[in-house]
């Protein structure tokens, strides 16, 4: 929900994020914006007053989170805003004395939880990856029908309660007779084959016009790729003690990988490599396994007091 105040006054820091600020922008490439406010005294002591974020798309990207939901999305290592407090000095656009104070604990954000999500980042796209493939090779034909699963016809709100007591009785492991456990076989096969129907129509719909032609030309989404490869190599970093580095020095093979200069099986075999070694430097990393809530806690505290002067 956004707040009806003045978020410039507010905001303690703004820096350019994604590609631009990683270093693997290109002319086409947008300009995105992350940052942090305090919103007035009335949204931390009143009822009535809520903010968490504020979001606008035009003329950029731009993204202002109430400093407690970025220290909450921060400490549990979310990538695209623990990146923020890593970013080059170039690349920060709007910072106060306060903001200066961020940055300066910006470690304390650190933690062996960058393993589990950004290797969870990592994989969501190495998922989107293969479904994209997938359907680029063998795309989905006709819209699947109930009958050609052995299923009779229902009603939407049948079958929605048919799928709700198929859930019960799996939970609850209940004794079923082949016959029953064939229909629940099917069931389950026609739903998953709608599903994925449905995802191909829309991904064929909002597909950006020169990502479909790079997946044409390669066979897959370079984009993903390079977001793949990028994440992976920054949780190995992070977990070594090596901090986070936004601005990548590998951005030329990054882009490279963008625009198709690995095939599909050399991107599948550096993927695994990579989370075997990410795995690795977690069993023995340096540095903590969680953040000091206690000092995020009083540092979040400090940051609040001095900017509503308390």
């Amino acid at each position: 929900m956004s707040g009806n105040f003045d978020r410039d006054a507010s905001t303690i820091l703004l820096c350019v994020s994604g590609s631009r600020s990683y270093g693997t922008a290109t002319p086409a490439s947008d300009y995105d914006y992350r940052g942090v406010c305090i919103p007035p005294a009335e949204y931390f002591l009143g009822y009535f007053a809520k903010f968490e974020q504020f979001t606008e798309s035009e003329p950029d990207d731009k993204v202002v989170y109430d400093i407690r939901k970025f220290f909450t999305l921060a400490e549990k290592a979310n990538p695209n805003v623990v990146e923020s407090l890593f970013v080059r000095d170039c690349d920060i656009v709007e910072l106060t004395t306060l903001g200066e104070v961020l940055l300066e604990n910006r470690d304390l954000f650190l933690s062996q939880r960058v393993f589990s999500t950004f290797t969870g980042y990592a994989h969501a796209q190495l998922k989107r990856l293969q479904s994209h493939r997938g359907w680029l090779l063998n795309p989905p034909g006709d819209k699947p029908r109930r009958e050609d699963y052995g299923l009779p016809e229902m009603s939407k709100a049948d079958q929605r309660q048919l799928q709700g007591q198929i859930q019960s009785v799996e939970s609850k492991n209940y004794e079923i007779s082949d016959n029953m456990m064939y229909y629940i076989t099917q069931e389950k096969a026609y739903s998953s084959a709608l599903k994925n129907w449905h995802s191909y129509q829309q991904w064929k719909k909002n597909r950006n016009p020169d990502r479909a032609a790079m997946e044409a030309k390669f066979g897959f989404d370079g984009k993903h790729a390079s977001h793949l490869i990028r994440l992976s190599r920054s949780c190995i970093e992070v977990l070594q003690g090596k901090g986070l580095r936004v601005y990548r020095d590998d951005a030329e093979e990054l882009l490279a990988i963008r625009n198709g200069a690995w095939s599909y099986d050399r991107l599948m075999e550096e993927s695994s490599k990579l989370y075997a070694e990410a795995k690795q430097a977690l069993e023995v990393s340096p540095i903590p396994k969680q953040p000091d809530l206690t000092k995020l806690d009083n540092l979040c505290m400090r940051l609040v007091r001095k900017h509503l002067n308390l």
